[in-house]
């Protein structure tokens, strides 16, 4: 592999680690945000349903989390063994982050349905109750993980055509 070659993978490899550490961060603080602040206060209003929901979103968030730092450690991994070029052990890497890719995405398309769904509902009840800090974090969350989706539903088409150019 030569010095041309790696370049694009160097690119590649610090997006994805731009992206999944963002990723860590928001979703950690975000199970943080839900599991503290959002529930005491659905708690102290007599809302044992919207506290259990939060019990599901802090679930969510910290299996996004971890998922996406598994991504990254899996594409590092991937550099690591290319440039060691024993294809064998290539192969079975590449399997291992192809399982953790999908998993990655099932796990995203899920915890963007469910957790977009009850931050948009949280916002709009929290701004009817004046709570301005909460209303903007359920917003905010619900928002990134719209643009999460689209993002990823634009990676998967450019995946599926790099595919579909390559069987040709």
């Amino acid at each position: 592999m030569g010095a041309l070659d790696v370049l694009p993978i160097s690119a590649a490899l610090s997006l994805t680690f731009i992206i999944g550490g963002t990723n860590i961060a928001l979703y950690s603080y975000f199970a943080w945000f839900t599991n503290i602040p959002l529930r005491s206060f659905f708690e102290s209003h007599n809302m044992p349903t919207d506290a259990k929901h939060t019990r599901l979103v802090v679930a969510l968030c910290c299996l996004g989390a971890i998922l996406s730092g598994l991504l990254v450690l899996a594409s590092y991994s991937v550099l690591y063994f290319a440039m060691e070029s024993n294809s064998d052990t290539l192969i079975y890497i590449a399997i291992g982050c192809s399982v953790i890719e999908a998993i990655y995405i099932v796990v995203v398309i899920i915890l963007t349905g469910f957790t977009a769904k009850y931050c948009w509902d949280w916002w709009h009840w929290l701004v009817g109750s004046g709570e301005d800090y909460l209303a903007r974090n359920c917003k905010a969350f619900a928002i990134l993980l719209i643009v999460q989706l689209c993002f990823l539903a634009l990676y998967y088409i450019s995946f599926r055509k790099r595919r579909e150019v390559r069987r040709k």
